[in-house]
């Protein structure tokens, strides 16, 4: 196969839609932790779907079977359990295949079209979200009490404190071991948080700081 400049012109714009693409992404999840694989597969997918584009047609039919392949490792073979992260990168192999067949155009609309519904889509839905969260403290209760707020507000959530129980106990007490305090807080996250990621972040945290927290989840109509 002789390259010639339409190839190469052909291979730029794949390469020039995986990085729209990627900024996409990245745009599309600035809530949450981005995957340092996408980050590197996503440009490389629609360049090499379009070279692959580039096959004799007699090995078209084998070029499809092994794009199938390379799916199925990606969505049962790896690490990536994120639905999200493998939309992009059916996204991805969608327009490398459509710039690799010539369909510019289509490209183009299907670019638009796919990327007008993953960053409109979400803001269209109910953007507060919001859920409880019961915090036990044994000791060191005005300590921990500031520290849990603190590491609230670094999570980049807003809430508020929706009761206190034995907090006045613990401050009149002039025991060594005070009485235990129960904290109850209404927090409010965005709808693109990464819930598995603040929770886990929780869980650390309560076990760094000897509390015990748990976390529910409840739906509050919007004013």
């Amino acid at each position: 196969m002789t390259i010639t400049i339409h190839t190469l012109g052909n291979l730029g714009i794949s390469f020039l839609f995986g990085i729209a693409i990627l900024l996409v992404y990245v745009v599309s999840n600035r809530w949450k932790r981005l995957d340092d694989s996408l980050l590197e597969v996503i440009p490389l997918l629609t360049v090499l779907l379009s070279v692959m584009m580039h096959i004799d047609s007699s090995v078209q039919a084998v070029t499809f079977f092994g794009i199938f392949g390379v799916l199925s490792i990606v969505r049962f073979r790896s690490a990536l359990t994120d639905q999200k992260g493998i939309t992009f990168i059916l996204f991805a192999v969608i327009i490398g295949v459509l710039v690799g067949t010539g369909q510019y155009k289509l490209s183009a609309l299907a670019f638009i079209v796919l990327s007008l519904m993953v960053l409109v889509v979400p803001h269209l839905l109910p953007s507060r979200q919001f859920f409880l969260l019961h915090c036990s403290i044994a000791e060191q209760h005005v300590l921990r009490k500031q520290q849990l707020l603190q590491f609230i507000a670094e999570c980049g959530l807003r809430g508020k404190v929706v009761s206190t129980r034995g907090e006045s106990a613990a401050r009149a007490s002039g025991k060594q071991k005070s009485p235990r305090i129960e904290l109850e807080l209404e927090l409010r996250h965005p709808r693109s948080a990464d819930l598995v990621e603040l929770y886990t972040r929780f869980d650390r945290f309560a076990a760094e700081h000897n509390l015990h927290i748990t976390i529910s989840e409840y739906k509050r109509r919007l004013k």
